[in-house]
């Protein structure tokens, strides 16, 4: 069987290669944009069992990035998200996110706190592909 594949979409290498690191030791193929316009391309032309996005980007931010994603039809639609968010979300993105992102994850829990959130992801998403 052939292991998931997760897309990593973050502008900042550093935490790019923070969370492929998450990810790889367990199992998963990772593939990286660093922005929603450079993630779409990926998705047109890969599947994707998992996506990682921070909200905050140049050229296509989070926010239109899943705009998009849905618009581009049922797989990409329900191909689960986690957000990575450095921004205090106000009640109405929240609810705005809501049945569409599957956890949202602060950047300021720190990376030992962002690490153990993303471990725990990684780990019961590759579950369930068993």
């Amino acid at each position: 069987m052939e292991s998931p594949n997760v897309l990593i979409i973050e502008d900042d290498p550093v935490t790019r290669r923070v969370v492929r690191a998450i990810f790889e030791p367990v199992g998963w193929r990772v593939a990286e944009a660093a922005n929603g316009d450079d993630a779409l391309q990926r998705v047109a032309v890969e599947s994707f069992r998992l996506i990682v996005l921070d909200l905050a980007m140049p050229v296509l931010d989070g926010y239109v990035f899943l705009d998009c994603l849905d618009r581009t039809g049922p797989a990409a639609a329900n191909i689960p998200v986690v957000l990575l968010t450095s921004a205090n979300l106000s009640a109405r993105d929240k609810q705005r996110f809501r049945g569409r992102v599957a956890l949202m994850i602060e950047k300021q829990s720190g990376p030992n706190g962002m690490h153990r959130q993303l471990e725990t992801v990684a780990r019961a998403y590759l579950k369930s592909e068993s």
